[in-house]
């Protein structure tokens, strides 16, 4: 169409992940059809599919699928790729002639200064508070989390956790921290503006991930 047409003329390059492929990739034909190079289609890896394989819903079923689908669609017809990690680069199979380079993850450091700016410290006679913000999935081990923080208390040393975010597990955490007295808070998904402010609220992230290759 022309409108695709257009967009080849102006763009110098398209950066997506493997949900997007089978959107994105048929540039490549409007590309050919219009006898333009332009724009680069680049697909980018952040993550792997991780759910517990019992634990699975039809719609982790569903993305993993479709995850597949898109990284092999990614390999042969992509003009590039990039991951996270060379590990990554490797574990999802990109060929070396596809791989464009690696670049990690990273934040907007003078945006998240006001987490450390507007925190304050505790007390010794205060509790320490502790915070996770990210997806609540089972493969992301917050039960034993919230189970250590409950056994700490109950030894005498303070502990308050809020978990933040959402996904297959916040039923289950939701139910605990119903029964933890306050030690524990399921709290909803929070904008990305606002997530200095909702850690500065807190003494020290965590991220309890299990000691397994894919974390």
């Amino acid at each position: 169409t022309r409108r695709s047409s257009d967009l080849c003329a102006t763009i110098d390059l398209i950066l997506f992940h493997e949900i997007s492929a089978p959107w994105i990739l048929p540039l490549r034909l409007v590309r050919r059809l219009t006898g333009k190079r332009r724009p680069a289609l680049v697909m980018d890896t952040r993550s792997l599919p991780m759910p517990v394989p019992d634990k699975q819903t039809w719609k982790d079923k569903l993305r993993k699928a479709a995850y597949f689908i898109g990284k092999q669609l990614g390999n042969r017809f992509a003009d590039g790729r990039l991951a996270i990690t060379p590990r990554m680069a490797a574990a999802v199979g990109i060929p070396p002639t596809k791989l464009w380079g690696t670049w990690a993850s990273g934040a907007d450091v003078e945006h998240f200064a006001l987490a450390r700016t507007n925190r304050h410290w505790p007390s010794p006679d205060d509790s320490i508070r502790l915070i996770y913000h990210g997806s609540m999935h089972h493969e992301r081990n917050l039960m034993a989390l919230c189970r250590a923080v409950i056994r700490a208390n109950a030894q005498g040393m303070p502990f308050h956790l809020s978990l933040v975010g959402d996904g297959t597990e916040r039923a289950e955490l939701e139910d605990f921290a119903a029964q933890a007295k306050g030690a524990v808070r399921v709290l909803m998904p929070v904008s990305y503006e606002t997530v200095p402010e909702v850690l500065s609220r807190a003494h020290v992230g965590v991220l309890p991930f299990l000691d397994e290759e894919q974390f």
